[in-house]
């Protein structure tokens, strides 16, 4: 099984580290990690930019910053990068979610 997980990461650079380390430890090398960040207000872009070469090495990733917040035009975009990758199911966390541990 190959998980398409695309993180709406927005204003919780506190979440950065865990997140990757989760991905690190569960996740397969062959899985697509989509990570967006939506007009972010913190260092999350800088905190992920410090840590994804420790973390994310092997992974296909990519990331991208968005300016509007249109989170429905957002997943729907996030659907379709899905649709045309050959990963199992989509996975994307609410950003109500609080992060304890990986």
């Amino acid at each position: 099984m190959k998980p398409y997980i695309h993180y709406n990461i927005w204003n919780k650079a506190s979440h950065i580290s865990h997140i990757l380390e989760g991905i690190n430890k569960f996740v397969d090398k062959n899985s697509f990690i989509d990570i967006t960040f939506e007009s972010p207000q913190d260092s999350s872009v800088q905190m992920f930019d410090s840590l994804k070469h420790k973390f994310l090495e092997g992974y296909n990733y990519s990331s991208r910053i968005v300016t509007e917040r249109y989170r429905l035009k957002n997943a729907n975009d996030a659907m379709r990068r899905f649709m045309d990758s050959d990963c199992d199911f989509f996975l994307t966390p609410q950003d109500d979610q609080w992060i304890q541990d990986s």
